[in-house]
């Protein structure tokens, strides 16, 4: 391949000062500021190796490897032994945000890196990700008057960890199978004649299946919970979501399940 020209070394620390300036300006902003505080924890110290190509992927221009140290990704030696994440950029892109820079800075969504779209909940379009997208359109809700038996074996046979409670139509609280350890279990009581509402949460988080996915996130580390119900415009319960929906519901495998651990870190029931 051959090395790289003056040229496309230059549109490459254009390109990457566009990026660090979207980084620097929205740092602080919501939805950003919790999803880019999870971005640094995954991408501090790791490598990028970056190939640069003109029109098909394989007619490749260029490669650099970079770094995010203090911020901000600069050129670093190739032979590091870090882990790398490996990204293919075309010249004509990188031409495009280097000639627009304000239109990126504003809507960093826009950077087209699909780590960084995956990362940071967005899709294909190029919008933010719906709770929609990626919740459980079903919910399983359990009587605030059956027992803590009943809710264990609906847990066991639908495989899942949560359960709305509801009295009638209305949802009242969760039960969630750590309410039941520490509830009933470790309690000492008897889980054939203990009820559901006993043992519950009766605390309901809740978010819309409308919100972006980073409000959800906001609202689980806020809140410190694992699982928010989900509603429509006419507060009608339709759904659950869960760490685990938001942080698979990405492209990246790998990202998703870091995502997965750091949230859980804060989130206690």
């Amino acid at each position: 391949m051959p090395s790289m020209t003056t040229s496309t070394a230059s549109l490459l620390v254009g390109f990457l000062g566009v990026c660090n300036e979207a980084l620097a300006k929205n740092r602080e902003v919501f939805p950003y500021k919790q999803l880019f505080g999870l971005y640094e924890k995954l991408f501090a110290g790791r490598d990028v190796h970056v190939t640069i190509y003109e029109d098909d992927p394989a007619e490749e221009i260029g490669q650099v490897t970079i770094r995010y140290v203090d911020g901000r990704y600069e050129p670093v030696s190739s032979d590091s032994q870090l882990p790398v994440f490996r990204v293919k950029l075309k010249r004509s892109y990188m031409e495009q945000v280097v000639a627009n820079p304000d239109q990126y800075t504003s809507h960093p969504e826009r950077l087209d890196w699909d780590w960084l779209k995956s990362r940071l909940g967005i899709n294909g379009d190029d919008q933010p990700a719906k709770i929609e997208d990626v919740m459980t359109p079903q919910l399983w809700p359990v009587p605030h008057d059956a027992t803590v038996e009943r809710a264990s074996e609906m847990m066991r046979d639908l495989g899942i960890g949560a359960l709305p409670v509801v009295d009638g139509r209305t949802v009242i609280g969760v039960v969630t199978d750590r309410d039941i350890t520490i509830r009933t279990t470790a309690a000492g009581a008897d889980p054939r004649s203990t009820t559901i509402r006993e043992a519950m949460t009766p605390e309901i988080a809740t978010c819309r299946q409308r919100a972006d996915v980073g409000e959800a996130v906001e609202t689980m580390r806020t809140l410190g919970v694992r699982r928010l119900i989900v509603l429509d415009q006419s507060d009608h319960p339709v759904g659950m979501v869960s760490l685990g929906d938001i942080a698979f519901g990405t492209s990246d495998k790998g990202v998703a399940g870091a995502l997965l651990a750091d949230i859980r870190s804060s989130a206690q029931r």
